[in-house]
């Protein structure tokens, strides 16, 4: 199974306050417990990757450019600390925007079958997959890439 999250819809429930609080902060993303990944390769393959994915500052909420929307753009893995903010008050932020993203209610879970087609925007979703697998999986990804929707609808 695979889990989205809408982080269109978490934001959208948020309370005007907290919304304004979060619009035009920014947060320090690098590539977390992805270097998990790396970690039986030993240190130099950590040490690589880190070169490689580094780290990044990203706006905690963003704006889908062919929607408009605003969206929650933190996640648990990658996320590490609110820029400006003491590490107490960012862990306490983000672990309240963690636990608000991961409401049932921003969530869809979809049970794969053979055939099975999904599409999904990257852009304002969160995606889990579900380990309740024995079997080998077999998948194709396609990222479609457009700067904004006047791109999709000129070409």
């Amino acid at each position: 199974d695979t889990l989205w999250a809408s982080a269109t819809a978490a934001y959208d429930a948020l309370p005007s306050h907290l919304k304004n609080m979060l619009d035009g902060l920014r947060a320090v993303h690098d590539f977390g417990s992805f270097r998990n990944s790396f970690a039986n390769e030993g240190h130099e393959a950590v040490t690589f990757a880190a070169q490689k994915f580094g780290q990044a500052v990203h706006p905690v909420v963003r704006v889908n450019d062919c929607t408009g929307k605003k969206a929650l753009y933190v996640n648990e893995g990658f996320t590490n600390q609110i820029v400006g903010m003491d590490r107490n008050a960012s862990n306490q932020l983000l672990s309240f925007l963690y636990t608000h993203l991961a409401k049932p209610e921003f969530s869809v879970r979809h049970h794969w079958c053979v055939g099975d087609l999904v599409l999904w925007d990257n852009r304002s979703t969160q995606h889990y997959a579900v380990a309740d697998y024995d079997e080998y999986r077999k998948m194709h990804r396609v990222l479609a890439m457009a700067r904004s929707h006047s791109e999709i609808t000129t070409q």
